[in-house]
Formats: C-alpha cells, structure tokens, sequence
C-alpha cells in the first residue's frame, strides 16, 4: 500500500499546502523535509514577502517563545501581522531551510496592508480535520477542503489573484536553477499556482514596486491573540517543539502525545490515587467521543470531557491547567470561581504582553473555532478594547465573553457614583451604534432576499447524477419489481419579499450559560414612539459590564456611560425612529406590530401572556424562547433569526409559528463579520441631563445627544 504523500509533485517542484498556524502542516512540512533529503543543490520557497525576510528570521531566533512580526506603511494606519510561531508549516519550512543550509527564497507578493482591511475571517467549526491531511496526503485533503478554498473567507479577489500570479512568476524563474524546489504556501493558492505554471507567466513588478517604505517590528502578542497561534492545545506545540529538538518531529501525533501525557499526569497523581484502568477508561472514551465528532486530533473541550467522565473534578482541573500552559511564556493559576456555575476560575497569564491600538489585518485566514473568556474581578471592570493588548482589534476576533466570578482573594468593589440625581437624568442608547444595527437590519433582510428554501427532489436517472443516488426510491423500485435508478437534485425556491419591518432576532455564543438568575443578566428595553405610551423597538438580554459614572464632555456637561454584554437582541423597528417614523411605516398596525413598554417590562407577565396566546406551559421555558415567541407573535409573516451553527429552533415554537403563518427563517451568526458580531453584542447607554425632558425621542434629542457627547463616545465606539 502507497504510504501518503506529504506534498504534491509537478515537476522538480514539490508543494506542501498548508494552513496556517495549524500544528498538523507544521509535522506535514517534517515529513516531507525527511523523504526529499533536501541538500544545497534545492530550494526551499515559501509564501511569504522577501521584505519580512530578516525580522522573521530574527524572531524564528526566539522560538519556541512565540512573537508577531508587524509591518507597516508611512501613509497607512494598518499592520499587517506575520506570526512566528512552531504550529505553523510555512515557519516550519524556513527552520527546516536555515537549519540544513538549503536556500531559501520569499517568493510571494509585496502588499500593503491597507489593500487587506477589507478582508474577513470565518471561524468554521465544520472545517475538515486538518489530521487527515497526514493520514491520507496532501492532494487528497487538498481536494477534500477545494470547495471551501474556492470561495470568501478562503479567496479575497482581486489580491489573491495578484500574489498567485507573482509566485507563479517565481517559481518558474528559479526551477530550472535547482535540482529540486519544496514549496510551502497556504492551501487555498496551491491549485491556481499549479494552473499557472503550466504556461509562460509574464515577471511580476517588473518595473519595480510602487509601495512605500515598509518597516517591520517585533512585537509580543497579548494573550488572546498567543493562544490562536498555538493550536487547539498549547502544551502539545510544547511537546512538539521538545520532540523536534531530539530530532522526531516528523513522526510527531498529536493523538499519541496526548496520551502520553495523561498517562503521566495519571502516573504523577498519586495523591488521588487512580490506578491504570481510570487511563485505560480515559483512552476509551476519549476515542470514542473522537469518533463521534469524526476527528482524529483531539480538541480542547473534548480531552476535558473525557478526563471528567473517568478521572474526578481534581484530576480534570489539573489537565485544564497542564495543557494550557506553554514553556515559560503562558502560565495558569487557579484565582477562585465562576458564579453562575461554581466552577474553579483560573489566570492564564503571559510576560511582557504588548499594548497598541492598530488595525492588524493578515493575507490568509486560519478557520479556527476558539471561544474565549476575558474575566474582570469585582470592582475592577474596564471598558473592554480601550487599552487592549496587541492586536486585539484584527477583524477576524470573537466577540469577548465576560463572566462575574468570586476570587480566592477578593478586592471590594467600588461603587459608582454619578454628578447628578438619578431621578432627573435621560438615558439613551448611542445614536450611531443604533444606525449600524439599522443597517444589520436591512443585511438581514437582503440575506433573506438572495437565498431559497432548498429543496430535495428525486427523479428518475437520465444521464447526470446530479447530487447524487437517491438510494431508498431505487431500493424500493426494486422491491416492488419496477427496478429503476433515481437520483436526488436540489432544488432552489425563490422566497418572496419580506416586510423590511419585522422582527430581527440575534441570539449569540454564550447564550446557554446565563439565566435571568445569573448576577448581573436581566431584560432591557429601548423605546419608541409616544413618550406618554412608548413601544419597544428593541429587547434585549444583556449582562452588565461596567459604568463609568462621572465622564465630562468637551462643553462641559457631565455623562454617565454603561456598557452590557448582549446575549440576545430582537429588534421589532429600526432604531432611534421618531413617532412619525413609526406611524408612516406601520400606519394603523403599530399597536400590533409594537409591543407595549408595560408588557415588555415584566418578564413574567409576557410569560403568562405569551402562554395563554400560544397554548404551551412556558413554566421552564428558557429566557430566549420566551423572545423568539414574542418575534412570532408581533411578526407579520417573518422573524428573520440568526443564532449559532447546530443550533436547532424547539419543535413546539416552529409549529406554532407555522400553525399561524408565520416563518422563522434562521441563518447562521457567520453570515455577519466577526466585527459587525463584535458591535452587536455591546450596548451602550448614555445617562444624562437634557434640556428640554417634553421632548425625548424627537430628530432634535438624537442630534443633541450625538452632537454634545460624539468626544466621549470616541473612548469606546469606533
């Protein structure tokens, strides 16, 4: 049986596709490092810039300490960030070359970083295990993943275009100079570089590059940007780096490693007194759930759960702990626990964290799904990515997820206090984060427009295949004596237009963790219409982050501001809409379309009331389902519903939607950036004095607020 190959070959050239800052294309690269036996007479080229060349050998000269090469530009206010560290196949390939003494040539596209600000990242949870890119080939799993790297996040045109053109260019001036040329370059160029060759490529920048100067630094990461470019397990790159120090990086699995360390971990335990068998269980199992997930690598949650189900709490937080940790750069302490679960509460701390306030873009995206929890002590709240460390502003981040938590050690809160009496001051919601949840709104509406309901039919086989054999109509052809062959085809329904006023209902990551019993959680409103008998244009459920209560404008005039971490929206109107505005609208459906201050107020008055119209016990129904309820009930036809990949609407409320003919069309969160997700999962309200207290929710309040406290807003709204 052929052993699989870890590259692809044309010709005197051998490509390795990688992903990056995946440790698997980093043992990909050994592998095919150790069957070429690469000598002076190759090439090592990789898919990097020629100009980062010396920083990046500079910071490879630290390893295994992990650290960002950042580049910039005099007339631009974007970086671009190269990061350095052992998990990734395209650094692992430059090692390999400076190592062994074999050339080594930069071989992709100067770019700016402005031309990349434009480009987002998807996390995508279903991305194809990257372990099965060892152990079945590159070209197989390159093909596996091709649909994927033909489209957005994978492909960012024209500039993909650009540097494939430039690298092909390259790659044919230099192979006809070298007995053989080990290409690394991230996965999604590989096919177009490989069409590309075939021809003559006319030289790239022949009349010499247009760009500025560009300088490049070396920079520290901040910890929720580290924990990114270490894989899903950071003390597996540790063990890594340790096994390629003795020379076995390329037979490195990250399976067996884990396993390994279990087992001494479970060996070292003997204060809990385990015994082989709880090893033998947690093997087991761990296999077991693997299987189930259809992955070969384990993940992060999974060895936590299978080190729960077989060792004891002790044992479990003791893996959380080791396999966190990296060399001396991440360190992780118990500090005390969460709240809401009582679950222990540890520090994940680094040395010499960075600090800047840059846009930090990249060329390629990584596709990981990482969730992260960013935990402020009692009393020392913050407001979130004012003063973050470096680059916690790139577009491709997850929305910060902050839990109220009891320390081992606790600090006494310090209470807010504001410069004017509570029961003279207005509160209001931001005006421009309003217009940007506008515009979310009308994206939705255009998502629901573009897409169809897809539908499967099955037909008799006439010569294509389509999406394939329709297995139970052929089997049951046969068994009544007809035999025939049918296949499936999809089939895409147009939807109609949908009513650009109904309701829009966000429910983000994080939302099974909180009930209104957890500390700090409740329901919110913002209000529309009269100001004697307002409706709600928007509900939320939010958990209190921070107040900054004694704020000062440029005029003068003091300002409160707090900040909520929203779990779920449902806008029912656009924002910050004058009575007017809503009238001309909805005319005389207003009241229905509308729901009631005084009903929204009380959640377990609309439990009741959304029980009686609905026929179901709410008694135990869950904070969001009594939303996505009242979405249906002031509906027209529609709720446009965006939650979380897998997430399944309960089968009681799409009937009784249905039962009243009224759609629920759900999308995943992933249609939106993680930028607009970011915006949208952060509420500001504003606490102030206004003038003239007759006259709220008017064009003139919204141009007084937005007008007289645009400078405060700045420190926190960008």
């Amino acid at each position: 049986m052929d052993l699989p190959m870890p590259y692809l070959q044309r010709g005197n050239i051998y490509f390795v596709p990688v992903l990056r800052h995946h440790l698997n294309f980093a043992v990909q690269v050994q592998k095919a490092a150790e069957l070429l036996r690469l000598g002076p007479e190759d090439l090592v080229a990789v898919g990097l810039p020629e100009s980062v060349r010396e920083r990046t050998l500079e910071a490879i000269g630290r390893l295994p300490r992990v650290s960002l090469v950042i580049s910039s530009v005099s007339d631009s206010d974007q970086r671009e960030v190269f990061p350095i560290t052992p998990a990734d196949g395209i650094v692992e390939a430059i090692r390999l070359a400076t190592e062994r003494h074999v050339p080594l040539r930069f071989v992709d596209q100067e770019i700016a970083p402005g031309n990349l600000v434009d480009h987002f990242c998807v996390a995508d949870e279903d991305w194809p295990d990257d372990g099965l890119a060892l152990t079945h080939g590159a070209e197989w799993y390159l093909d596996l993943i091709a649909e994927r790297l033909a489209h957005p996040p994978s492909r960012f045109e024209p500039v993909d275009t650009w540097r494939e053109l430039h690298m092909a260019a390259e790659l044919q001036r230099l192979h006809p100079r070298h007995r053989r040329i080990l290409f690394v370059c991230h996965a999604a160029h590989v096919r177009p570089i490989q069409q590309l060759i075939r021809r003559p490529v006319p030289p790239a920048d022949a009349a010499g590059s247009a760009l500025p100067p560009v300088n490049y630094r070396i920079w520290e990461p901040s910890l929720p940007i580290l924990v990114r470019y270490l894989d899903y397990i950071p003390r597996l790159v540790e063990m890594y780096e340790r096994r390629r120090a003795g020379g076995q990086a390329h037979e490195f699995d990250k399976l067996d490693a884990l396993l390994e360390l279990i087992y001494l971990m479970n060996q070292e335990a003997t204060d809990l007194r385990f015994s082989i068998r709880h090893y033998q269980a947690f093997s087991q199992v761990l296999t077991k759930l693997l299987e189930q997930e259809k992955r070969i690598s384990p993940q992060f949650d999974t060895v936590l759960l299978a080190s729960g189900s077989c060792f004891n709490g002790p044992f479990r937080e003791r893996v959380f702990r080791h396999l966190a940790g990296y060399f001396d750069q991440v360190k992780v302490e118990r500090i005390g626990r969460v709240l809401s679960t009582r679950e222990s509460l540890f520090e994940v701390s680094l040395t010499n964290p960075g600090s800047r306030r840059d846009i930090f873009v990249a060329r390629n995206c990584t596709y990981f799904e990482h969730s992260y929890e960013v935990v402020y002590p009692p009393g020392t709240r913050e407001p979130p990515h004012v003063d973050g460390a470096v680059p916690d502003f790139a577009p491709d981040l997850s929305p910060d997820q902050i839990e109220e938590v009891e320390l081992d050690y606790p600090t006494p809160p310090r209470r807010p206090r504001r410069p004017f009496a509570k029961d003279t001051e207005t509160s209001m919601s931001w005006p421009p984060a309003d217009w940007f949840v506008n515009e979310m709104r009308q994206k939705a509406y255009n998502m629901v427009q573009l897409s169809g309901d897809r539908q499967v039919k099955s037909m008799e086989f006439q010569g294509s295949l389509h999406d394939g054999i329709d297995f139970r109509r052929t089997l049951r052809s046969h068994y009544r004596g007809q035999p025939r062959l049918y296949v499936k085809k999809h089939v895409t329904k147009k939807r109609k237009d949908i009513d650009r006023n109904e309701p829009v209902f966000w429910l983000f990551d994080g939302y099974d963790s909180v009930t209104p019993d957890t500390p700090t959680c409740e329901f919110a409103s913002s209000m529309a219409g009269r100001d004697s008998d307002p409706g709600v244009e928007e509900w939320f459920f939010w958990k209190n982050l921070w107040e900054k209560p004694d704020l000062k404008n440029k005029y003068g005039d003091w300002v409160a501001v707090s900040c909520h971490e929203v779990y779920g929206r449902v806008t029912f109107l656009d924002r910050s809409l004058t009575l007017e505005d809503v009238l001309s609208r909805l005319g005389s459906d207003m009241d229905r379309r509308v729901p009631k201050a005084d009903l929204i107020g009380d959640p377990d008055h609309v439990r009741r009331l959304l029980s009686s119209k609905f026929d179901l016990d709410l008694t135990l129904t869950r904070w969001w389902e009594i939303m996505l309820l009242a979405a249906v009930e002031h509906a027209k036809e529609a709720v446009v519903f965006f939650a979380p990949q897998k997430f399944v609407i309960p089968a009681d409320i799409s009937n009784r939607a249905a039962s009243r003919g009224k759609r629920i069309i759900q999308f995943p969160l992933t249609r939106f950036t993680h930028e607009e997700l970011r915006r949208l999962r952060v509420q500001y309200v504003l606490y102030y004095l206004y003038p003239n207290s007759k006259a709220l929710l008017t064009l003139e309040h919204l141009a007084y607020v937005n007008t007289r406290f645009e400078d405060v807003m700045k420190l926190f709204w960008e």
